[in-house]
C-alpha cells in the first residue's frame, strides 16, 4: 500500500505595508453613525515559484464626518509541494490562508484603535467566515 504525504501549508508571516488614517474629529459610538467595515481579501500567486502565494487583505473602516482608515495586511504563505496542484492551491487559498490572516488583521485593527487616544473607540472586528474566490488573476506560467 502507497502512503502518501500530505501537503501542508506553512504560514511565513505577515506585514502591514499600508495604513492610512483620516480623522475629522473624535469619534463617539452611537446606533446614527456606526462604523461601516469592508474587507477585501485576494490572492497573489508569484509566476516563479507556484508553491507560494500572499493573501493581500484591503480593510476599510469609516464613520462618516469622523474617521476612515485603510490598512492592507499581507500574508505569506508555502505549500510544501512544488507540484501542486492548481486545483489543490486554490482550495488552501480560499479556505485556509484567508481564515488565518484574518485574526492577525483584527488584532491589529485593535490594537491600532485602542492606541488612537480619542480618534475612535477600540474597534474589535466581529468573526469573519471566509468562502469565496480570490485570486482575481493566476500570475503562474502553467
Amino acid at each position: 500500500m502507497e502512503i502518501k504525504e500530505q501537503i501542508s501549508l506553512r504560514f511565513k508571516g505577515i506585514s502591514f505595508p499600508s495604513v492610512q488614517l483620516v480623522s475629522s474629529k473624535p469619534y463617539v459610538e452611537n446606533e446614527e453613525n456606526a462604523i461601516k467595515i469592508d474587507i477585501q481579501p485576494k490572492a497573489f500567486i508569484p509566476s516563479d515559484s507556484p508553491n507560494e502565494f500572499q493573501i493581500i487583505m484591503n480593510v476599510e473602516l469609516s464613520a462618516e464626518g469622523y474617521f476612515n482608515l485603510k490598512i492592507t495586511g499581507i500574508g505569506s504563505f508555502e505549500l510544501s509541494d512544488e507540484n501542486v496542484t492548481p486545483e489543490i492551491r486554490k482550495s488552501y487559498i480560499n479556505a485556509n490562508s484567508t481564515a488565518i490572516v484574518f485574526p492577525y488583521v483584527r488584532a491589529f485593527i485593535a490594537t491600532l484603535s485602542a492606541n488612537l487616544g480619542n480618534v475612535t473607540t477600540p474597534i474589535l472586528l466581529p468573526t469573519r467566515f471566509f468562502k469565496g474566490d480570490y485570486i482575481e488573476e493566476e500570475n503562474t506560467e502553467e
